[in-house]
Formats: structure tokens, C-alpha cells, sequence
């Protein structure tokens, strides 16, 4: 392994990612540094192998299935976009049920019905729960017609 600074510039310069400045110094550097000078070489070997092997198309099948496959990118955007709705339902809900419970039925849009009247005014603790029913089903049966 090479221990040298400028080993870390061998692999940019090798694919031309470096400035010309950049290129320069460390050809300067290379031909000083046997170390680096070595790594530089084994990675021109590497490519010329890979140059020399015999180049092969992808059947076309195959790409267009590759193509269909959704990127990561595209899938984070749709996660993204989820969660974003997601928030805002949540949102919407907590802000709903806050206006229910911090308003009365008349603040929402009317006066109370004639259940909700009578439901608020049973003191009684022995109330029968069936009369109270039927209070609530006779009332929304007289709002449908």
C-alpha cells in the first residue's frame, strides 16, 4: 500500500479529473516517487486488460427491463412525497378535532340538535340510556325529511 501524500491524487489523475496545474505537479511528483510511480503503472495495466477484453451489448430485452426498474431517486421522491401528505392529513386531523372540541354546535355551523339539546340537558344520572336513544334516532329521522 502506498504510504505517500499525493497517492490519493493517482486514481483522478488516472481518469483526467485533475487540473492541468493539478496533472503537472503530480507528474512532477511521480517522477520522483517510485511508490506513486508504481501505483500509477499497475492502474494503466488494469485499464489496458480491461481495453483489451471484447466488448458486449446488453440484449435488448434485458436494457429495457434495467430502464423500467424505478431509480433510487425516483423512489425517494415518491417516499418524499408521501410523508409530506401524510403530514398534512395528520395536521388536518389534530386541527379538525381542536375545532370540535373547542367549539359548540352552534359555532359550527347551526344551532344544536334536538338530541345533542336534550343530551346536554339530562341531569338525571339514572337516566334511561334507551330514551335517550330514541331521542337521537327520531331527530335524525325528522332532519331527512
Amino acid at each position: 500500500m502506498n504510504q505517500c501524500e499525493q497517492a490519493q491524487l493517482l486514481s483522478a489523475a488516472h481518469d483526467n479529473e485533475l487540473s492541468d496545474e493539478q496533472t503537472r505537479l503530480l507528474e512532477q511528483h511521480v517522477a520522483q516517487c517510485s511508490a506513486c510511480a508504481d501505483a500509477l503503472e499497475r492502474m494503466r495495466a488494469i485499464s489496458r486488460r480491461f481495453d483489451m477484453c471484447p466488448r458486449m451489448e446488453m440484449p435488448q430485452e434485458l436494457r429495457e427491463q434495467v430502464l423500467a426498474v424505478p431509480s433510487h431517486e425516483q423512489e425517494r421522491s415518491v417516499l418524499r412525497l408521501v410523508n409530506r401528505l401524510t403530514a398534512m392529513a395528520a395536521g388536518l386531523a389534530v386541527a379538525g378535532t381542536v375545532w370540535v372540541m373547542t367549539t359548540t354546535p352552534s359555532q359550527r355551523g347551526g344551532p344544536p340538535a334536538n338530541w345533542e339539546q336534550a343530551a346536554m340537558l339530562v341531569t338525571d344520572v339514572e337516566a334511561d340510556d334507551t330514551s335517550l336513544a330514541e331521542w337521537v334516532i327520531a331527530d335524525l329521522r325528522w332532519e331527512r325529511n
